[in-house]
């Protein structure tokens, strides 16, 4: 498996680190402490601490903030996406395994259908934002349940598209 990356210390509760993608840099990977408990405490806390961080101040201060969540079970071996948006979604694993590809459809941008994969897990604790304009889709490597955060300025500019899973060449695990 190539081009894959995984991020994993173990740190304290209130010890976050943020990482760029190693080959699409507008990609970011939230690391939480190893031991942080998910749910409605993870939504709270994120959205409070890391979210002036994570967006570029450009977009920050044009009213960009987190929505609503998404919360799917998926079962083990499916593949869905891929998923091309017009706003940031924020990737976590709450249970399970998840294989998450994430490609760059930004035919302006020097990373255009460049790829970068990642592994999410409930005990290798990353989050992955992806940012507009970047297609992901993903792979359930056992029964999973994935948190999807969207955030986008209003109801009225919120557009979500699905590219055909064989449109882009994925690795699969």
């Amino acid at each position: 498996m190539q081009k894959r990356t995984v991020y994993y210390k173990e740190r304290p509760l209130d010890d976050y680190h943020f990482y760029n993608g190693k080959i699409l840099d507008k990609v970011r990977v939230v690391q939480y402490p190893s031991y942080f408990e998910g749910g409605t405490n993870l939504t709270l806390t994120y959205d409070y601490f890391s979210h002036d961080k994570l967006i570029p101040a450009t977009e920050r201060t044009d009213g960009i903030s987190f929505k609503k969540d998404l919360k799917v079970f998926v079962r083990k071996d499916i593949k869905d996406g891929i998923f091309f948006d017009n706003f940031y979604n924020l990737m976590t694993c709450l249970k399970g395994y998840l294989f998450l590809n994430v490609t760059c459809l930004d035919a302006n941008s020097e990373s255009y259908k460049k790829s970068e994969s990642f592994i999410l897990c409930d005990e290798n604790p990353i989050q992955v934002l992806i940012p507009p304009f970047y297609g992901f889709a993903f792979q359930a490597l056992e029964d999973s349940i994935i948190l999807d955060k969207l955030a986008y300025k209003s109801e009225e500019t919120f557009v979500q598209k699905t590219l055909d899973i064989n449109s882009i060449k994925i690795e699969w695990p």
